[in-house]
């Protein structure tokens, strides 16, 4: 039987669209709509013409299926707000290039700081949604200020588990540049540190996959660190989804 967390927060691939409104200041505003790459009750992944900043809030309409909805069931277009996580060049052979975006959903209304400054940068809260919330963001002064921050995230969200994983480097064109097989020193909802020999740098993007737990995220890697054994660790987040399995709080 499937595990009904894991069927709520399963990704889906989708052959729909989404528009999506980005609000420069208070009285400009540009639009695009374009197809969905993926999909889930906590985030979208899509391509636009022009990027977005990290950190900023936009709102997304998209004819979402009912059994990935928080809210508004009933009606045929879904209106959401999220953060972008993530906006990836993509290099075309001829033209101007694309740009992947990941976003994470944020609810039906954008924070109050939005409204005075729609091109202010916001922060994931480091608290991760449970049953069926979203994520929370705070103004990017305001994370700067949480104090324990990373102990928090660490306390509630990290176990020691060799958990095996396949990653991938993302190159700046979207291309897989190399693959590697690898495990665990710990893993959490939000994140892992993991053993690697890859050649990347901090701020990379790798696609993190662990075929046990049916789990897949595009990730960026937070730290690297040479451990006391000679072996290599990355510390990622994982951007677009977390990481959940049984016993896990």
């Amino acid at each position: 039987m499937i595990d009904r967390e894991k069927r709520r927060l399963h990704r889906d691939w989708l052959p729909l669209s989404i528009n999506v409104e980005v609000r420069v200041d208070p009285d400009v505003v540009w639009t695009e709509d374009t197809p969905i790459k993926d999909v889930s009750p906590l985030g979208v992944g899509f391509q636009l013409n022009r990027p977005i900043v990290r950190g900023q809030l936009i709102l997304m309409t998209l004819a979402m299926l009912r059994s990935l909805r928080r809210y508004d069931l009933d009606v045929l277009d879904y209106k959401v707000w999220g953060i972008v996580r993530r906006c990836i060049e993509i290099r075309k052979l001829k033209g101007d290039p694309d740009y992947a975006i990941g976003v994470a959903f944020i609810g039906q209304k954008p924070p109050p700081e939005y409204f005075k400054d729609p091109a202010r940068i916001f922060e994931i809260f480091p608290y991760l949604p449970h049953g069926d919330e979203f994520w929370s963001v705070v103004t990017e002064e305001s994370a700067t200020n949480v104090t324990g921050t990373n102990n928090e995230r660490r306390r509630y969200s990290r176990i020691l588990l060799p958990e095996e994983l396949i990653i991938e480097l993302i190159g700046e064109g979207g291309e897989v540049l190399a693959t590697e097989s690898t495990v665990t020193e710990n893993i959490g909802r939000g994140g892992a540190a993991l053993f690697s020999a890859l050649d990347a740098d901090v701020g990379s993007f790798i696609r993190v996959t662990a075929k046990r737990v049916n789990f897949a995220s595009i990730s960026l890697i937070k730290d690297k660190r040479l451990g006391a054994d000679g072996i290599n660790r990355f510390h990622i987040e994982f951007i677009d989804r977390p990481f959940l399995f049984d016993g896990m709080e």
